[in-house]
């Protein structure tokens, strides 16, 4: 063999070699991208389970109808980034704080609500349409059940308010509406100037049958809060969440 013959052969392999190296560094490296990656999904949905009957609950009244009759996400999108802001940076590893990243999140918080079944109305059977007095007793129940205090005010004077119900220091005016239809901003209204007559800490509308999109539109402006019965049960996260 010449020695031009051993000086390329000596290339060949000293290339050989460092491709060889290289691309073993790169397997672990994208080896590790996977891991930190499935730790970072594994993590988001865990947040997200933890806090999907709210997320749930905040999708539906932060959407509204805009004039154009189309779709108004605008208040569900900032609730997005606060959630990603209070919850999901600093507490899950691997997480950027990207324009992107806040993007990428964002479509993996309305894939996950899309995913979730919709809540189930508990409304009681054995109270008919259009019986506000049963309807908010019922409610009252199932307030009671999840540790509130609750006390129902008189049909004439109430400013708008059926229900004040208390939990440690926190104090909560709610209308209730049992209506064949969804409940426009007369409710919102009324509920929030209870909320101001009693010094409350927050205001509720409880209907049956939702809201229409100038109600949720007015309740989002007033930071009154729409449920139906069977998110009572989450009111406590509800009202922490903001």
């Amino acid at each position: 063999m010449s020695g031009t013959d051993q000086f390329f052969l000596v290339c060949f392999l000293v290339s050989f070699i460092y491709y060889a190296i290289k691309f073993q560094k790169r397997s672990g490296q994208r080896k590790e991208e996977i891991k930190n990656q499935e730790i970072k999904n594994n993590a988001i949905k865990a947040i997200l389970n933890a806090h999907k009957e709210v997320l749930l609950l905040k999708s539906q009244q932060l959407r509204s109808q805009d004039a154009y009759g189309g779709v108004d996400n605008a208040a569900w999108e900032r609730e997005k980034k606060y959630f990603f802001e209070k919850y999901i940076f600093p507490n899950v590893p691997f997480v950027g704080c990207s324009e992107i990243e806040q993007i990428l999140i964002s479509q993996e918080i309305d894939n996950f609500i899309g995913s979730l079944p919709k809540p189930k109305n508990l409304y009681s059977q054995k109270v008919e349409p259009g019986d506000g007095v049963g309807y908010e007793k019922y409610c009252a129940e199932k307030l009671k059940e999840c540790g509130w205090g609750v006390r129902l005010t008189k049909a004439s004077g109430d400013q708008g308010v059926d229900i004040i119900a208390t939990k440690y220091s926190k104090k909560v005016v709610i209308q209730c509406k049992n209506h064949s239809k969804p409940v426009g901003n007369k409710a919102v209204q009324e509920v929030h100037s209870g909320m101001v007559y009693e010094k409350a800490d927050a205001a509720v509308v409880v209907s049956r049958k939702g809201f229409t999109p100038s109600a949720r539109r007015l309740a989002n402006s007033t930071e009154v809060h729409l449920i139906d019965d069977s998110q009572i049960k989450q009111l406590d996260e509800l009202l922490n969440a903001g």
